[in-house]
C-alpha cells in the first residue's frame, strides 16, 4: 500500500493502527538489524494494510500528510482528489476517477528508469540497462508519461548502448582466439 523508508513507514502505520487499521511490514527487524540481507531494495519497506481497509487507510494517511499544508498545497490536493464514489457515482467510474490506472504506469515508469539508471552505473549491467531503458521508452511514448528523472534515465539509457558498444567493439577486435593460442 505504502513505500518508502522504514521510519517513514512505521510512523504511518503507527497512524494506521491508532485508528484500528492493522498493518504488517514484512522484514521490518531485519531491516533495521542489517538492512542489505533483505535483497535488491534494501532501504524500502513496504506497508501492508488488509485489503477492505485499503481505502480507508489511504485517506487516513492522505489527511495526515496535510495537516501541516499551506493554502496552496490544500487547494491542489482538492483539485487532484477524485469524487467520492458514495455520490451516485458506479464503482467502474470511481475507479476511472481515481486513475489507479495511472499510478501502477507511474510507478511501472519509474521502477523502468531505477533499473535503467543503476544498470548503467555499475558497467556489468549495462546490456539490462539497455533492455530497462528501451521499454521504458516505449511506454513513456504509448502513455504520454514520464518519470520525474527523465533526463537522467535517457543518458543511463545512452551510457548502458556506449558500454555494449565498447565491449563488443572490444571482443570482435580481439579476433579468433585460435591466434593467440599458437603463439
Amino acid at each position: 500500500m505504502s513505500r518508502g523508508p522504514l521510519w517513514q513507514v512505521q510512523l504511518e502505520a503507527g497512524r494506521l493502527e491508532a485508528e484500528g487499521i492493522t498493518t504488517w511490514l514484512p522484514d521490518a527487524t531485519i531491516k533495521t538489524l542489517d538492512p542489505f540481507a533483505t535483497g535488491a531494495l534494501p532501504l524500502l519497506t513496504v506497508l501492508h494494510v488488509p485489503e477492505e481497509e485499503e481505502r480507508r487507510a489511504r485517506e487516513l494517511l492522505a489527511e495526515a500528510d496535510l495537516e501541516g499544508a499551506t493554502p496552496e498545497e490544500l487547494t491542489a490536493a482538492a483539485l487532484a482528489t477524485p469524487p467520492d464514489p458514495d455520490l451516485g457515482i458506479t464503482p467502474e467510474e470511481a475507479r476511472d476517477l481515481e486513475g489507479s490506472d495511472d499510478d501502477e504506469v507511474q510507478e511501472r515508469l519509474e521502477t523502468l528508469a531505477r533499473r535503467t539508471r543503476w544498470g548503467a552505473l555499475m558497467v556489468w549491467l549495462a546490456p539490462f540497462a539497455v533492455y530497462y531503458g528501451l521499454a521504458y521508452l516505449r511506454l513513456a511514448r504509448r502513455t504520454g508519461r514520464r518519470d520525474a528523472r527523465h533526463g537522467l534515465t535517457v543518458a543511463g539509457l545512452a551510457l548502458g548502448i556506449l558500454l555494449v558498444g565498447v565491449f563488443l567493439v572490444f571482443l570482435f577486435r580481439l579476433g579468433p582466439l585460435d591466434g593467440h593460442l599458437q603463439e
